[in-house]
């Protein structure tokens, strides 16, 4: 693939990506962190950016290459050249030595080994090895190489000595690119290999191709400014026993092998910057971290749009994901915008502990089910956001869509507690649970969950709410709006609840729990046409809360948990056509206004603690902390579903957030007038695979929900 073939690829994935990742910001100010809900953070590194100071570099040596060898201009003292045929090697010992290499050769290589400091310029060289490193440069201290042209170097595989051969370039010590248009193909293993620290700053670096790695390093890579842009045939970037650490520049990967990941390292620490990466092979992550992945600020968009791979040795499936660490992972700040298409993959997978404290992340995730079709327990599913641990949300516009039809499909899951502090903006669309934790423990924010076909949220131990406001729209019975296994560990002390959804039996979940504090409404036995409005209004005809049903329902339940509810006064749910006067509070919740054409109407008095209200207009008076009265839990009759398993408008989501400006164009294919863009030169080094335009094109991230009016 020729140079100008790999700048036209990546900068249309460039652009490709960020055309999605614009999208999902949509203009939005970027929130810093809000610790109501605590867990630490992680500190960033702090490196010493190296810099060459020219001045030092008094002493110049002029290195020629060409199809005959390497020849040089005359030594200084203490530095020596050996030649074997096209091989060369200078041994230096002296300090302040620039070596400007230039020149074109078909078959030649040169190595540098400097007790100092060495600075290297090439000027405008085009250098190719067979079967050897073509330029490898080894020193006890600092090694800086830049380019004072564009310039190419490269090997190919072959000779008798290719067992050695481990990169195009070889960087033997702490390393720096500090300057300059570089282009590197690697034609056995690594494009780039750097045995220390590989520090990158003002370098607009290529990497047409790898069999390996196109950057590879024994401890860390810092990115501070420039770019890179580049594609391999395993990971692309990786940190062996390091850090990944990028405060500035612009970043473009891409991978097409299976497990072939685009960053991986220790750690992951990205606060500034534009990193765009695409991967495309089964079981192949965006970017993975074997401890923490920090992201506090810049723009990460990732797509991963490859599926699982069944692992015989331990009966299970390993899947892609867009980001991926074996530990914690902490979002801070910046925009940040994950898309995964294949069956089984997720947007965010984490093993220990999630924390999303600012900024804007949004997650969409395509595929469904992955089944073994003999091991029965072997299985993968694609999730939004999956935590084998704890999840903290205390800030931050977070959206999370899933829209693959898999029975396991989750938003949002954490096996163990999802904690949700305020600061707050959480939208999750879902075809089974929305939100799925063994606990649930909401203090402030704003929730909006909406399942297609499960719980919108499904505690499996406690669910306490103290604060914040949670809409939450369910499917049909057995499923429900809020799903709490033992009502005992249900307690609403503070905040404004919305569920909507069937329920296991005459009436919802209940918040039965000895703490709660905050008075409850339900009304059931509900038949809700798709677009119609159900309220509940106060003693003078005023609207409190009201819902824009975005799908038709059948015997469904309504539950309203709100502080603004007094004892002994009468209210009335009543299921409408229009309002009038209304105040939009975002996700179909509408507050004040007065009902306009009443359907059916049920009035009651607030007794103070649970008031519900059934079909027939009976209501009954539930006090928290006394248990369930007689009769209250009998078995749920079928619900009457008509010819639809999944009714009218169960899919796709509610109309209310479909007139986002973000629907169309949200990725488009890059324009026809990139070819002469400024981007193109010397920064961008395919048009983006089919694949990766099918993913951009069909689904635009962020056009679901329209966050302006919450």
């Amino acid at each position: 693939m020729s140079s100008s073939m790999v700048k036209r690829y990546f900068a249309a994935l460039y652009v490709a990506l960020f055309a999605l990742l614009f999208a999902a910001c949509n203009g939005k100010e970027v929130q810093t962190a809000n610790a109501d809900v605590a867990a630490e953070s992680t500190p960033f590194p702090v490196y010493n950016i190296p810099s060459p100071d020219t001045a030092f570099y008094a002493c110049k040596v002029h290195v020629r290459c060409s199809d005959e060898g390497v020849s040089v201009s005359s030594l200084p003292r203490g530095v020596a050249l050996e030649k074997n045929g096209k091989v060369a090697l200078l041994r230096s010992q002296a300090k302040g030595v620039e070596y400007i290499i230039g020149g074109s050769a078909g078959d030649a290589s040169l190595a540098i080994v400097s007790e100092f400091s060495p600075l290297v310029t090439l000027d405008g060289l085009s250098l190719t090895a067979r079967g050897r490193n073509a330029l490898e440069i080894s020193s006890e201290e600092v090694i800086f190489v830049r380019s004072a042209g564009e310039s190419r170097v490269s090997d190919v595989a072959g000779g008798d000595k290719a067992g050695s051969q481990s990169a195009a370039i070889k960087l033997m010590g702490r390393a720096m690119l500090c300057g300059g248009a570089l282009t590197v193909e690697a034609g056995r293993r690594s494009a780039i290999f750097c045995t220390d620290t590989l520090f990158l700053a003002d370098t607009q670096l290529a990497v047409e191709a790898a069999p390996n790695n196109a950057l590879l390093s024994n401890n860390s890579i810092i990115l501070s400014s420039g770019s890179v842009a580049a594609i391999s045939g395993k990971d692309v970037v990786k940190c062996k026993n390091g850090n990944f650490v990028m405060s500035g520049g612009l970043l473009a990967l891409s991978s097409l092998n299976d497990k072939a990941d685009a960053i991986q390292a220790d750690n992951v620490y990205i606060s500034g910057g534009n990193v765009s990466v695409a991967v495309s092979g089964a079981a192949s992550d965006g970017i993975k971290a074997k401890n923490s992945l920090c992201i506090s600020g810049g723009n990460v968009a990732v797509a991963a749009t490859g599926g699982a791979l069944f692992n015989a040795k331990k009966s299970d499936y390993s899947s892609a994901s867009c980001l991926k660490s074996d530990a914690v992972i902490e979002i801070s700040g910046g925009c940040c915008s994950f898309v995964s298409d294949g069956d089984g993959a997720k947007g965010i997978s984490c093993d220990s502990v999630l924390v999303v404290s600012g900024g804007i992340l949004k997650v969409v995730t395509k595929g469904g089910d992955m089944l073994h079709p003999v091991d029965l327990n072997a299985h993968s599913s694609s999730k939004g956001i999956k935590c084998d641990g704890d999840i903290f949300f205390s800030g931050g516009d977070i959206e999370v869509v899933v829209l693959g039809e898999g029975e396991r499909s989750e938003g949002i899951e954490a096996k163990r507690q999802m904690n949700i502090g305020g600061g707050t903006k959480l939208y999750v669309f879902a075809y089974d649970d929305a939100l799925n934790a063994a606990g649930v423990t909401i203090s402030g924010g704003w929730v909006y969950a909406y399942s297609v076909a499960n719980d919108a949220v499904d505690s499996n131990g406690i669910l306490e709410m103290t604060g914040g406001t949670v809409v939450a729209d369910g499917s049909f019975a057995p499923e429900q709006g809020v799903d709490v296994d033992d009502f005992s560990a249900f307690t609403i002390g503070g905040g404004t609840l919305f569920s909507v959804g069937g329920s296991m039996g005459p009436f919802p979940a209940l918040p039965m729990g000895v703490k709660n504090s905050v008075p409850v409404a339900v009304w059931s036995g509900l038949d809700a046409a798709k677009g119609s409005l159900v309220s509940l209004t106060e003693p003078d005809g005023k609207v409190l809360f009201a819902y824009k049903m975005p799908r038709s329902m059948e015997n469904a339940s309504v539950l309203v948990a709100s502080s603004a509810i007094r004892k002994g006064c009468e209210y009335s749910f009543a299921l409408s056509h229009a309002m009038k006067e209304a105040e939009y509070a975002g996700n179909g919740l509408y507050n004040g206004g007065r009902v306009s054409d009443a359907v059916k109407t049920a009035y009651f008095r607030a007794g103070g603690y649970i008031d519900c209200v059934a079909g027939d207009g009976s209501v009954t008076e539930v006090e928290p902390g006394k248990g369930m009265p007689r009769g209250m839990m009998p078995p749920p009759p079928p619900p009457f579903m008509g010819d639809s398993a999944m009714m009218d408008g169960a899919f796709p989501p509610p109309p209310f957030m479909g007139d986002s400006a973000m629907m169309d164009g949200a990725f488009p294919p890059p324009p026809p007038f990139m070819g002469d863009s400024a981007m193109m030169d010397n920064a961008f080094p395919p048009p983006p695979p089919p694949h990766v335009r099918k993913v951009k094109s069909e689904y635009g991230i962020g056009c679901l929900p329209n966050h302006d009016a919450r």
